[in-house]
């Protein structure tokens, strides 16, 4: 018998209500997560025999043991740290969150790596890390959260395309489709390439202006 978080009778009550709500809530991530990390014991390393953890939760409800472990990051990083009630929790808030807790955790890698670090890479985030930051980065991401899924659709569109190209004889398509296809990309290349100018114009201005107010000082 796995010893359980929980109650042994418990059990059972949070298996079903994992497996109803991938079916009828709309964000159900949020809410498996939330169940998960009520019932399950939660271990980075060590031995997990005799434990109930999640993998077990994971092939008990009927989804990968990768997809919740991802799902209960975000849940642990990003939205217990918000003051929204899981079951408010929409798909765009959702995308949102997903958004700040890869965020934090590439900001926790890079820190690593410059500060030396090896070893496996942890998946959490600063245990010094404010809820207002977290909180701020959710609201900025949330407010975007829309025109980045449209991005990355389009940038998914766009990897499926050329992949079509390269195993494709383009002497079936017409010269006209071609000539379309290659102005829409040489025109959205030139946004984001005028974009990425401006930046650094802007930066290269602002460490001018660090300069001469250091000389100056």
């Amino acid at each position: 018998m796995r010893k359980f978080k929980t109650k042994p009778e418990e059990y059972g009550f949070y298996v079903n209500l994992g497996k109803m709500l991938l079916k009828d809530i709309e964000c159900y991530q949020v809410k498996i997560a939330f169940y998960a990390s009520k019932v399950c014991q939660i271990r980075h390393g060590g031995i997990s025999r005799g434990l109930y953890t999640l993998t077990d939760y994971a092939r008990d409800i009927g989804i990968s043991n990768k997809t919740l472990s991802e799902w209960v990051i975000i849940y642990k990083n990003v939205v217990s740290k918000l003051d929204i009630n899981e079951a408010d929790f929409s798909k765009k808030d959702w995308l949102a969150a997903s958004r700040v807790s890869e965020l934090l955790r590439n900001e926790k890698r890079v820190s690593q790596k410059l500060n030396g670090l090896k070893g496996k890479r942890e998946r959490g985030i600063p245990s010094d890390l404010g809820k207002e930051r977290i909180k701020d980065l959710f609201n900025r991401n949330y407010d975007s959260g829309s025109f980045q899924l449209s991005i990355d659709q389009f940038s998914n569109k766009v990897k499926e395309t050329k992949n079509a190209l390269v195993s494709k004889d383009l002497n079936t398509l017409s010269f006209s489709s071609l000539i379309e296809l290659k102005e829409s990309l040489d025109a959205t290349s030139m946004v984001i390439f005028n974009h990425f100018n401006t930046k650094l114009r802007m930066s290269a201005i602002g460490n001018t202006q660090t300069l001469s107010q250091t000389l100056s000082a």
